[in-house]
């Protein structure tokens, strides 16, 4: 019953325990060969068996369902390390490319074509003999 429970859930261990306590019953309580329960002593002993069985069901289940969630949580866990190192490349990156235009003084614009709206870098507006302050769009 055990088994069942850890390998197939709350289901397989509840099934275990209807056909564990049918078997007890028929093969080991008075009168044997029949599924027939005379005893309160027998009765009382197979509620038990029954609610400790369920009992184990619905543990093994609750432990299958945290491990899962354990499982979840640490591929989430290791997804934000992996997009905070994205990021850092990202800005090293940046940087590298900011101090590259820096000492080339290589001028370089952006465009935004749903909106077109323009971005230029200082260098660029020196480049056209404009003043910075007043930005154009290309």
């Amino acid at each position: 019953m055990i088994l069942a429970a850890l390998y197939g859930g709350l289901r397989a261990g509840l099934l275990a325990a209807v056909f564990s306590g049918g078997l007890v019953a028929y093969f080991w309580m008075e009168p044997t060969g029949q599924f027939a329960i005379r005893k309160p002593a027998d009765w009382l002993a197979m509620a038990v068996f029954l609610v400790s069985c369920t009992l184990i069901s619905w543990i093994t289940e609750a432990m299958h369902r945290a491990r899962a969630r354990a499982k979840a949580a640490e591929a989430e866990s290791r997804l934000a390390a992996e997009r905070e190192q994205a990021a850092a490349m990202v800005r090293e990156s940046e940087e590298r490319m900011r101090l590259v235009l820096q000492a080339s003084s290589i001028g370089t614009f952006e465009v935004d074509l749903p909106t077109g709206e323009g971005q230029w870098n200082t260098v660029e507006f020196e480049l056209l003999g404009l003043k910075p302050v007043t930005p154009r769009q290309p």
